[in-house]
């Protein structure tokens, strides 16, 4: 497992993201546009894995960015069920 670089780091792409997201962070949601949500374990940060580039072949090396609860929610809603369903 790689070391918990979330309170230095921002934003990774291509490999190195990758890398970072599949030995560190846990996915918690995929969307049907390749998106993915993943949760840092130590530090419950939330990150968005995604391609900009659509017009490459399978959307390009991947880009892994930081992002707030708040955007995590409204992004991938079904990751984050009713309260009073837990």
């Amino acid at each position: 497992m790689i070391e918990c670089q979330c309170m230095k780091l921002q934003h990774l792409n291509g490999a190195e993201a990758q890398q970072y997201a599949r030995t560190h962070l846990c996915e918690r949601a995929r969307n049907a546009t390749w998106e993915a949500l993943y949760e840092c374990p130590a530090t419950h940060r939330w990150w968005l894995e995604w391609y900009p580039y659509p017009e490459a072949h399978g959307g390009g090396p991947p880009e892994l960015t930081q992002i707030s609860r708040g955007f995590a929610i409204a992004r991938f809603p079904e990751a984050f069920p009713p309260l009073w369903t837990r």
